[in-house]
């Protein structure tokens, strides 16, 4: 009798650790957009933003998010195929802002690349990667202005990871 009560113990720990073991670690999105919001604070001023940061993981917001991620969400994602928190911005999909060019936005499109829009939207310049892994370059009338070949993109990501 004593015997049988261990296997009935068993078979939930079983089930939990199938859970949990399944090599699903998704993409976080839930913490990811509470980072995202935190690192996009306009204050000017970078030590309000580490503020908020130690107090997230003080209060624990981050430990929650990631809680939540890990236990609920990735594994609706998972299970379900589609995450109910969307993620953040892609990181390509970023405003820049120079006295040259006082707003740009690098947003990624759908030809494996990123398009450099203007204030009002349009392209200014835009890449496409090509099927042989060559990127290639083009201004806002669709002229190819630069090319690059496939050894030539691989080692530019190669240097942009190591930043």
């Amino acid at each position: 009798m004593h015997r049988l009560a261990g296997h009935r113990l068993m078979i939930p720990v079983v089930l939990m650790l199938c859970l949990v073991l399944c090599s699903c670690v998704g993409p976080f999105n839930l913490t990811a957009n509470v980072l995202h919001w935190n690192n996009s604070m306009e204050s000017g001023k970078g030590w309000i933003e580490e503020i908020v940061f130690i107090v997230f993981v003080w209060v624990p917001v981050y430990g929650i998010c990631i809680l939540g991620d890990a236990l609920i969400f990735n594994s609706i994602e998972f299970w379900g195929g589609d995450n109910p928190i969307v993620g953040p911005p892609d990181w390509r999909d970023t405003r820049v802002e120079s006295a040259k060019s006082p707003a740009l936005a690098v947003v990624k499109n759908d030809r494996g690349g990123a398009d450099v829009r203007d204030a009002t939207g349009q392209v200014v310049l835009s890449s496409e990667v090509q099927p042989d892994g060559s990127v290639v370059f083009r201004n806002a009338q669709g002229v190819e202005v630069s090319r690059f070949s496939s050894d030539q993109a691989q080692g530019m990501r190669e240097r942009l990871s190591k930043r």
